[in-house]
């Protein structure tokens, strides 16, 4: 019998099997790895002694070639990539090496966690339910067949407290029209214009998560261009939103009272390796390649502003889009 969830899953894993090696290259998707760490790294919602370097194992879900990884890892003890994409998986484990981490700081796994159930879970690789402090999910939901499954799945992975951290473009209007115009985006995301905030909110409820915060903090232009996403800069807007709360604002913001929390700010968070090396790519000589990437940025940069948008930083011609942040503690 057909299996959507299954046929999404494989399409997914070949298209981002051809995508590898440019994906890790591209300073843009580093650059928006680094806004989505920093805006978790700073949330209010998130106890500061979640993240320590001495006790703290996140799974990195859908993790593609580590960029997130990248980021988080001078914050946690150690850091498990999983992804269905073996090429994906073979670059995030090649980078590791090249930054001179070992694997028991940072490793990708190839797995298929969503659609195998309890067959996907690797206890010898470190991929055990209930074992992590963090699970996190970075612009992946919406290529999922379905967000309350994976959302039911995700949590079994963690700990009793443990968080669940999900980061993906809220839906609107002008996100629909951005995915529709392009027919190739349809076979590999299942959401197309991104997820409803307030479904997402549920599901999360409903997968056994407190405390659930949705955080709409960062807008920027995207370029949709095939069947990915091209973020070129992106700034912060302070919006959370939870069980009836109160919380700050996002990096460089300002809190105010009556369960909501609202800022703005830039947010550019800059990554560096166990015990204060840059955890930015090397070369076959062990120098540091983040300044090329850093370059790259600048030109992005220059090109802010320039459409019917000037507001909205990000790609010229893009589309203006929100990312939300959202979290839940397992309880």
């Amino acid at each position: 019998m057909p299996n959507p969830a299954a046929d999404l899953t494989q399409k997914n894993a070949d298209y981002y099997d051809k995508e590898a090696t440019t994906y890790a290259l591209d300073p843009s998707k580093l650059h928006l790895a680094r806004l989505i760490s920093t805006t978790i790294l700073t949330s209010p919602s998130i106890p500061s002694p979640t993240f320590t370097e001495s006790s703290t194992r996140i799974l990195d879900f859908a993790c593609g070639v580590g960029l997130l990884s990248q980021c988080l890892t001078p914050h946690a003890k150690e850091i498990v990539g999983v992804d269905t994409s073996a090429r994906s998986i073979e670059v995030y484990n090649r980078r590791v090496w090249e930054q001179g981490l070992e694997a028991s700081d940072m490793r990708g796994v190839c797995a298929d966690l969503l659609s195998l159930g309890d067959e996907g879970e690797k206890p010898e690789q470190g991929v055990g339910k209930g074992s992590f402090d963090v699970v996190v999910c970075s612009m992946s939901y919406h290529h999922f067949h379905s967000i309350s499954h994976a959302t039911q799945v995700l949590t079994s992975y963690l700990k009793p407290s443990g968080y669940l951290i999900v980061a993906d473009i809220a839906r609107t209007p002008d996100t629909v029209r951005a995915f529709q115009r392009n027919e190739d985006i349809k076979e590999v995301v299942s959401h197309v214009g991104g997820l409803e905030v307030e479904e997402v909110r549920r599901v999360m409820r409903e997968a056994g998560l407190g405390g659930v915060v949705v955080e709409e903090r960062l807008r920027f232009k995207i370029r949709v261009r095939g069947a990915g996403c091209k973020q070129t800069h992106g700034h912060s807007h302070g919006h959370e939103s939870g069980d009836g709360h109160s919380h700050g604002s996002g990096a460089g913001g300002h809190s105010h009272g009556d369960g909501h929390g609202h800022g703005h700010g830039h947010a550019h968070g800059h990554s560096h390796g166990k015990g204060g090396n840059h955890n930015g790519p090397h070369d076959g000589h062990g120098h540091k390649l983040e300044h090329k990437h850093e370059e790259k940025e600048k030109e992005a940069e220059a090109e802010e502003g320039r459409d019917e948008h000037p507001d909205v930083p990000g790609d010229k011609g893009g589309h203006p889009m929100s990312i939300f942040i959202a979290i839940g503690q397992k309880q």
